[in-house]
This record gives structure tokens, sequence and C-alpha cells, in this order.
């Protein structure tokens, strides 16, 4: 199948190759600069003595030298992408996990963007995507967005205030004859204060709150599970409920054809609304990007050496260093991502404190980063992960102590030990390998008495349980998530998003906490929003309702002919900058 993308893709090449040579110097003006160039070699020219015969023929310039860096930013091509899982809908705003907003992220744009064109940044910075302004009042409760002039989806639609009022109803007002409940669920957190929609003239929205909700740009931006993207209204008026699968938004890329199993196929839109603004909005190099779903890794791996794809996500650790060494280009760099545990604090034995606490202290997450995943992530001691303004490198309550965690055990309720069931899956998004990664647990847990029973599913398949929440005769759900907002913390851990109209799946409940998290909701002040979310942070670590394990790199690996890449510090990422040569 991936040889038959190739295939045709290289067919396609050659005429594409005839059409683009006249336009090679139309590139955006503002683009990424390219890698320092090694001078082409040209052999001197003697000058002809006057009078006389004609002088002789410079020699032809000589080609590049072996090795030397490309000479710079080319047009055209299509990038192939090995996936660790299939995607979901493509409906960015009911699509579950990070690997289907990677796709739809290209497709479309959101009110406020993240410019992810850059990596010497800590966090990504906040840029304006569809509104071009957008002010908040003093009371924070009043957001106002200033919508770009001229800006239409890849159906012909324009956009305007009306459309994006029309959006907004489709994530949260029950009596829109549009709206969807799937993706009122997912994006929940976003919309939980909004009182109304106002639609001040033609290309102004206003967004009235009944209370203020400090991280609102931060919740727009998530991509786990619902993102608050806009689509064409008319492609809903034409496919309905089936609209996931004939997207239309205003991103840089159209949506071309999905095989389930196979591929998605998206295309340059000529049409894209930032082409003229360049910089973190800039047209995209690559006439087309094709999504192969590959869940099994040495599969993804051995299409990469064989030339069938370009990029492959969630390469094994234990792999990275012979590739390396093989010419490809490894990328990876800190995320805002957790590898984590959700614990059912309702489950026999797991509803003790003590227990749980045990079972983080058994865990060895150091060895794991260490041995098992090669050093290509950090352990992980809280939900809370790198990239935002509340983690904290310091805080390492539960590091490996077996001794401590028998004690923990002998004064728990269940001292004798106990068998429980555990899930998981066997790949998707950020989840690394899973499996492997669960069975050291599994082994480490058995030190104080504590059997796990693993069962594994697809990843699609596996988000179906997750949603529903941890059902009786289970302990705990495995999850890969985080956020660069704080108010992930909230999402994961109030009471109020207990399943399945939120991702508090494990039915943790604690009074103190939800007091503060509902403090920091409402706090418009970010210092103090921050500590109050610390303050949770450290109360829902002692209560142990989670198990954090490890923060992910996000690694990919490159073929050679894949340049300009960037690995910005978010779990996704802009393709806009990547150029191929051929």
């Amino acid at each position: 199948m991936v040889n038959t993308i190739r295939a045709r893709v290289a067919c396609a090449a050659v005429l594409l190759l005839l059409l683009l040579l006249p336009l090679a110097a139309c590139a955006p003006a503002e683009t990424p600069a390219p890698a320092t160039e090694e001078p082409v070699v040209v052999e001197e020219v003697e000058e002809a003595e006057p009078e006389e015969a004609e002088p002789e023929e410079a020699e032809p310039e000589e080609a590049e030298p072996e090795g030397a860096e490309p000479a710079g930013p080319r047009p055209g091509g299509t990038l192939v992408v090995a996936m660790d899982a299939e995607a979901d809908i493509l409906d960015p705003t009911s699509a579950g996990g990070w690997i289907t907003w990677r796709v739809n992220r290209n497709m479309f744009d959101t009110l406020v963007m993240e410019d992810l064109t850059q990596e010497d940044v800590a966090v990504p910075p906040r840029i304006g995507g569809l509104a071009e302004e957008w002010a908040v009042s003093d009371d924070g409760l009043e957001w106002t967005f200033h919508l770009r002039e001229g800006v239409k989806f890849h159906d012909g639609t324009d956009l305007d205030a009306e459309v994006v009022k029309w959006n907004v109803e489709r994530m949260w007002d029950e009596d829109a004859p549009h709206y969807s409940a799937k993706a009122a669920s997912c994006t929940a957190s976003t919309w939980q204060n909004l009182e109304r929609i106002e639609v001040v003239d033609d290309l102004t929205l206003k967004l009235h709150f009944d209370a203020p909700f400090g991280e609102f740009i931060g919740t727009m931006l998530l991509g786990g599970c619902g993102n608050t993207a806009i689509m064409s209204p008319a492609s809903w008026e034409e496919w309905g409920d089936e609209v996931g699968e004939h997207p239309a938004g205003t991103g840089p890329f159209k949506f071309v054809e999905r095989v389930r199993g196979e591929k998605i196929v998206l295309e340059k839109w000529d049409g894209y609304w930032g082409a003229e603004l360049g910089g973190p909005y800039a047209a995209p190099y690559v006439d087309r990007l094709i999504f192969v779903p590959m869940p099994d890794a040495a599969a993804r791996i051995a299409a990469l050496e064989a030339g069938e794809v370009d990029m492959v996500w969630s390469p094994p650790p234990d792999i990275v260093k012979d590739m390396v060494g093989k010419g490809f280009t490894l990328s990876q760099g800190p995320t805002p991502h957790v590898w984590y545990w959700n614990l059912n604090v309702e489950e026999p034995c797991y509803d003790d404190v003590k227990v749980r606490q045990a079972v983080n202290y058994a865990i060895d997450r150091e060895g794991m980063a260490r041995d098992l995943l090669q050093g290509t992530v950090l352990p992980a001691y809280s939900i809370v992960a790198p990239g935002g303004p509340v983690y904290d490198p310091d805080f390492t309550m539960y590091e490996y102590d077996l001794e401590k965690a028998k004690q923990l055990m002998a004064e728990s309720s269940c001292a004798d030990g106990f068998t429980s069931k555990w899930l998981v899956p066997t790949g998707g998004s950020g989840n690394i390998i899973p499996v492997p990664m669960a069975e050291w647990i599994q082994r480490d847990l058995r030190a104080i008495g504590v059997d796990i029973e693993l069962e594994t599913y697809e990843w699609q398949t596996y988000l179906g349980f997750w949603w529903k929440g941890i059902q009786p005769g289970e302990a705990a759900y495995m999850m890969s998530w985080g956020a660069v907002t704080p108010y992930f913390i909230d999402i994961a851990a109030h009471s109020k998003w207990f399943a399945p109209d939120g991702s508090n799946i494990g039915w943790y409940k604690n009074p103190e906490v939800d007091a503060l998290l509902d403090q920091a909701l409402m706090e418009v002040d970010d210092e103090a929003r921050y500590e109050l979310y610390r303050q949770a942070n450290e109360i829902i670590a002692q209560d142990a309702a989670f198990v954090a394990v490890v923060h992910d790199s996000a690694p990919y690996l490159l073929s050679p002919r894949v340049h300009g890449f960037v690995h910005a510090p978010q779990e996704w990422m802009d393709f806009r900058t990547v150029w191929l040569e051929e």
C-alpha cells in the first residue's frame, strides 16, 4: 500500500517538476532562513589576451560536494508521514487524541494560534489566528475578537462573525439545530462559563461570560480531545453528522481523500489567507501531505529505511541510535507531556490512599527512563508537564523507594496483596511504547504484592472505553496527555469532570482540591492563579490519585531528504516550514 502511494507520488512528481520550475523563484518572501550553503566550486577562467583568438570557455560549475547542505528551500513534493495509530474523525471539535490534531491542524485554524515555527522557546508564543486581535475586559467577563478580512474556507465560504458564532453554538448551545453533544463534551472546559455570544459587526465578535476565566485562551488551544478550530457551516449543512469525513477549514492544506487504515491525503491550498503575510503564517513548501497509519513500530522503521515514508512518529527508543548512525535525523525536545495512569479510587484496595502511595513509590521511573526508554524521556512525579508555568523540575515526591512502598503496603488495608486489572493501549498519541512500559510497571508492583492483569486494546477502541470512565472490577487506565495551560489539572482532577462528561475517569474527589481549582478558574492575576494550581497539584500528588510515570520528548525520525522541520515545544507540529530535497 505504501509502495503504491510512493509510486504514484513519484509519477506525479515528474509532471509537477516541469510545471513548477518556472515558479521556483516565487516562494514566500518571509520564510525561515535556509541552512548555511556550501559554496559552489567554479573553475577560474583565464582572461583572453586582447586582439587574440576567442578566450577559452569557462569550465562548467562543479556539482555540489557530496554531503554539502542543499541550496535552500525548494517548493513542491509530497511528505509522507507514518503515524503510530489510526486518526479519529476529521472534525476538530470532536476528535480525540493528539494524532488526529496533528492532521486536523493543517486544515483548520483557531481564533488564536500558537507559533510552532520556533523551537528555541520554552512555550509556543500565542499569535493572532483567524482573529487579528483579541482583548479581555478588566473584569474578565468579556472577550472581544476582531476577525481578519478576506478569509475564505476551502469550500468558498467567507469567514465572518456569524460563522464564528455558528461554530461556538455547535460546541455550546443545546438549543442550536447544529449542536453537537460530542463537540460540547470535548470542549466543555472552554465554554463552561459562557453566557451569550454577541455579533458586534461583520468582523467583530464578543463573548460574554458569567464569571472570569483566566485560562480561557489556553483551553481554546488544547488538542487532546476537541479543539475550538473553526469549520465551514456549509460543510455541516451538506454532510451533517458525516462532516468529519468531509472537512472544510481555512488552513494551509485542504482535504483530498481518506482511506481508513491506509492514508489521509491533504494538498496545499492556493487560497490560504496567510500566504501574503509570511513568517509563521507562510504558505507551505510541500504540495501534499500523506498520513499513513502504521501501528507496528517495526513496519514504520522499515518503511522509512525503504524510502516509502519521510517521517516516523514514536520510533522505538532502542532503534533510534542505530537509525541516526544510518543517516536519518532525530528530532526531539521538551514537550507538555505526561504518561500517566488514572487509578480507580472507588475500587477495593485502591480506595486506600496508602495502597495508592505504595504503588507510586514502587515504580522505578528512573530505571525505565534510563534503560527501557534509552534517555528519550524524563521521570514524571505529578500530572503537571514541562513547558508550562506551574511545572517544577524539583518536585520529586515519588522517587523510587521500594522499602517505603513495602512499609505503606504493610500499613494498608490490603497488606496481604491483591490482583487487579489495568487497561493499556497498544499505541497512539504520545503513548511511546505503552505495552513494554506497562509490563515494566507490572514487574515493579509484583515486588509489593500487587499483581496486575494487563488488557490491551487498539488506540481508537481504547479511547471508547477511556471516555466512559474506569468501570467496577478495573483498577487503572493509562493515558498520555498534558498541556501548556495549568488548567489541565482542573480537566484531569476536578470532580465536576467525572466521566462521561469529562476526563476525571478515576472518580477522584477532594473538596479542598475542587475549591482551589474553582478559585484558580476565576483568578485573573497570572501569578496568583499559578500559585493556586501549584497548591492543588501538591494535594493531588499526596492523594496519589494518579500514577505519573514519564514526560516524553516526542522523538521523530526524518529522512535525510527532509529539511526545515521545526520541533516546537508542543505535541503537534507545523509543516509549513518543511521542504524536500529531491
